[in-house]
Parts: C-alpha cells; structure tokens; sequence
C-alpha cells in the first residue's frame, strides 16, 4: 500500500501536511508514505488538483488536510479491504417503473 502526499512550496497548508504524512509514516511502517513536491520540473501525478492532496494508491481520500483520525480510519478500511476476498456484487433489480422512457421525458 502507499500514500501519496502531493504539496507544493507556495502553498499554506503544506507544512501541515508534511506533519501528517511524517506521523502516518510512523504509524503505519508497512506504508509507503511518498512526499510529491510540486516544483515545476515535473507534472503533478493524474488526479491531483490542488495541494494537499492524498492518494492512498492511487485514489484521493482527501483534498486538503484531513482530520488525522479520519485519515487513519482511511487507511485502515482500505487495508481490510485488500485483505478480503473478491466478493461478486449483489445483482440490483430496476422495476420498470423507475426507468426513464423517451415518452416520459
């Protein structure tokens, strides 16, 4: 699993992120816990709008800093979540009369 945190220097709340992602790092050593400078020499990583931003592989779990709490829980659920087997989901039945028609508008 990793986290990418991506910050830039012009930005604010960078420094605060830089925090989060040093105490996720100690927190979670089996993590890889990536800081992304934003500097100009390189694109920032698909997805990424505005700093901070953290990808927990690949995925936003939040734009800005998140709670430290809420950010844990994130990772944990996605942990579990790895874990698990592949489950099929459950198969959903569309009743005819939520369907909408060309003649309905």
């Amino acid at each position: 699993m990793r986290l990418d945190v991506v910050v830039a220097p012009d930005c604010r709340d960078c420094d605060e992120a830089r925090t989060v992602a040093s105490e996720i790092a100690v927190r979670f050593p089996d993590l890889r816990v990536n800081l992304i400078e934003l500097d100009g020499r390189h694109p920032p990583p698909e997805r990424v709008v505005a700093t901070p931003t953290y990808l927990l592989d690949g995925a936003v779990v939040s734009l800005g800093n998140p709670r430290l709490a809420d950010l844990v829980r994130a990772i944990e659920r996605h942990a579990d979540a790895r874990d698990r087997p592949y489950r099929v989901p459950r198969r959903r039945w569309h009743l005819p009369w939520h369907r909408r028609t060309a003649e309905s508008g």
